[in-house]
């Protein structure tokens, strides 16, 4: 039995950290099956598929902007520092504040994880 002692038949609980991109479906999949999981997106593809809505000579700028809220110590931080890109960039790049709005419940587990974003810098330039 997956789980089980020589002193015990019950199933040890499992907690899981799933990371997931641009699948519709699989973090209600994921959550119907294994209702504690936390499901988190990929930052760096969020990141990614920030700049493919942003023209190149505004990526520099953008990424600047962009780090205070993936770097924010937490959720209410990185939701100030978002509203603060929103009234910056929201007028020319309503697609980029709508792909965070729809990512933003599966963005903010990672903000709970601080020795997973020594790399994220380096996104903007993928």
């Amino acid at each position: 039995m997956l789980g089980a002692t020589s002193s015990s038949t019950e199933v040890s609980p499992m907690c899981a950290l799933w990371c997931v991109t641009d699948c519709n479906g699989l973090p209600d999949a994921i959550t119907a099956v294994w209702d504690r999981t936390i499901v988190q997106t990929c930052v760096i593809h969020l990141l990614r598929n920030t700049f493919r809505y942003a023209s190149r000579k505004y990526w520099d700028e953008m990424s600047q902007d962009l780090r205070p809220i993936y770097t924010a110590a937490n959720e209410a931080a990185a939701r100030e520092q978002f509203d603060e890109f929103t009234g910056k960039w929201g007028s020319r790049y309503r697609a980029i504040i709508r792909l965070w709005q729809n990512a933003w419940t599966e963005f903010i587990p990672f903000l709970d994880y601080v020795t997973s974003r020594s790399g994220v810098s380096s996104a903007r330039r993928m």
